[in-house]
């Protein structure tokens, strides 16, 4: 768009270490076996050629608290269907066992943690964070604003195409979950209010309807 004079654009290495991974929601399982679920996208030669260990992905998978697969599933060597296997639990946290097996400098999560329980979500953002990890977390629970810095709110506005950006735990930030939750209770206080409502216009519709039915048949009885 505009013309281009001087300048510098970098940008992280696709993956590893000072690189970037993404986390979907759902995370792709490779055909294979249970130890190229842990190392993806990486073979066993890369696995080898970065030194890597079988202790590793023991390690990572125990801090994705996935340590019991190997022993249930019967040793690395197994080859299976594994997004037939793994509950959606768990192929969340094989996603996390793969971001500390390769520790990029960045993670981008979408929904990484959906189907984790709260405990074992801590767990695997304080692990990430330990190990240096910058996370960018898309997600709907605020329970996660507490392992970040920044938090950026799309769909603002009327017409939902406004957004904020603000440091996690400021005054700011305050005010406005503030006035979520106030406007949360004056929602929630109008429910009786709605509830009863309700109960009246389904009391006229029914009258309405067996008078008209009323109507209807001593119409036709009098023909």
């Amino acid at each position: 768009m505009w013309p281009v004079y001087r300048g510098l654009v970098s940008r992280p290495k696709d993956i590893g270490q000072d690189g970037i991974m993404f986390l979907p929601q759902r995370p792709y399982l490779s055909p294979g076996t249970l130890r190229d679920q842990v190392i993806y996208p990486d073979g066993h030669n890369d696995m080898i050629e970065k030194r890597k260990s079988e202790m590793d992905l023991r390690r990572v998978l125990d801090e994705s608290r996935l340590g019991y697969l190997p022993e249930r599933e019967g040793g690395w060597d197994t080859r299976k269907e594994w997004k037939d296997v793994l509950s959606g639990g768990e192929k969340q946290r094989m996603g996390f066992a793969r971001l500390l097996y390769h520790e990029p400098r960045y993670a981008i999560i979408d929904e990484g943690t959906s189907a984790v329980s709260s405990d074992v979500e801590g767990l695997l953002y304080e692990t990430c964070k330990e190990k240096g990890i910058t996370l960018i977390t898309i997600s709907t629970r605020a329970s996660l604003k507490k392992y970040h810095t920044y938090n950026l709110i799309l769909g603002e506005g009327e017409r939902g195409d406004e957004w904020e950006f603000e440091r996690i735990g400021t005054e700011k930030e305050k005010m406005h979950v503030e006035k979520e939750l106030q406007d949360l209770r004056e929602r929630l206080s109008k429910v009786d209010e709605w509830r009863e409502r309700r109960e009246e216009i389904e009391k006229e519709l029914a009258a309405v309807w067996t008078e008209e039915g009323d109507h209807y048949r001593r119409h036709h009885t009098s023909r």
